[in-house]
């Protein structure tokens, strides 16, 4: 299991990776051949739904491990979660799922520095995950009225 890094600093076998949701999330990596057989038969119209077992999975820690983030404030706009990880395991994860949005929308990315993090998470700062709480102006109207 991945850990919060004490430091940033990378080696080239380890990549810092950046998780915008709150709780963070666990990733895996599935061996190739079981894609590839569960594509075949999908493609021979007879799909496989069992859930594909993951060989080696990491716990990626969310916005609310930033050192920044106080559960008070609950504000997550600008954080992330930073966790210390095998590169290896995040270049097979990174090509196995280079199509989810976790990966567009930027929910979840590495970075070789810390420079190049801080600059991206500065650029990421105002966008919503999605996630973040709700003002009492953007619930419906019929959630204010059961409050009553």
């Amino acid at each position: 299991m991945a850990t919060a890094p004490k430091s940033t600093d990378t080696t080239n076998s380890t990549v810092v990776v950046y998780c915008r949701l709150i709780h963070g999330i666990s990733i895996g990596i599935f061996k190739k051949e079981a894609i590839e057989a569960r594509a075949e038969r999908s493609a021979a119209k007879a799909p496989d739904f069992s859930p594909l077992i993951p060989y080696r999975t990491v716990e990626l820690n969310g916005a609310n491990t930033d050192p920044r983030f106080h559960p008070k404030e609950n504000i997550l706009l600008g954080r992330a979660g930073r966790t210390l990880v095998d590169k290896d395991f995040w270049d097979t994860w990174l090509e196995q799922n280079k199509e989810s949005d976790l990966v567009k929308n930027n929910l979840i990315f590495a970075e070789a520095t810390e420079a190049s993090a801080s600059a991206r998470m500065t650029e990421l700062q105002y966008e919503a995950t999605g996630f973040e709480p709700k003002t009492e102006d953007q619930l419906p109207a019929n959630a204010l009225d059961n409050k009553k």
